[in-house]
């Protein structure tokens, strides 16, 4: 029993790895980038 704790503590700590910064919701506004073609 102890052992599968340790074995869940310890996947959700290395899925927890590279994940960093701040978090933040995209925006709901879409942008239309314009190209020209010459």
């Amino acid at each position: 029993m102890y052992r599968w704790l340790l074995v869940c503590v310890f996947a959700v700590l290395l899925a927890a790895c590279g994940n960093k910064g701040a978090l933040y919701l995209p925006d709901d506004t879409t942008q239309v980038q314009q190209t020209s073609s010459l």
